[in-house]
């Protein structure tokens, strides 16, 4: 586990390989497990949804760079035993490559 409890973003760039289609989108589900460190009960999760609208927008053929505050992912109320990053999508998108990923001030 991770303890980001002292910090305030979150931070990954993405890389998309196939053409987005209306409706797509890739949501990003940060989970904690609190200070048991084991999965069950309650654990605090948050997640933010990117689309090809959102900010930041979601795209294929380059990187984006995702650098948001933790307020972005409600529900998520501990950051001490960070156990998860969790990758939802629809099935149109079908393969992501991740690279960078850390928690700043």
């Amino acid at each position: 586990t991770i303890d980001a409890s002292s910090m305030t973003h979150f931070h990954i760039y993405i890389y998309l390989e196939n053409p987005l289609k209306s409706g797509d989108f890739l949501t990003l589900k940060l989970q904690d497990i609190g200070s048991d460190n084991a999965f069950g009960g309650f654990d605090p999760a948050g997640e933010m949804r990117l689309t090809s609208t959102s900010n930041p927008a979601l795209a294929n053929g380059g990187w984006i760079s995702v650098d948001v505050p933790f307020s972005r992912f409600p529900g998520l109320s501990s950051r001490a035993n960070l156990a998860q990053i969790v990758f939802v999508s629809d099935a149109t998108v079908k393969s992501i490559y991740v690279d960078n990923i850390y928690f700043h001030n």
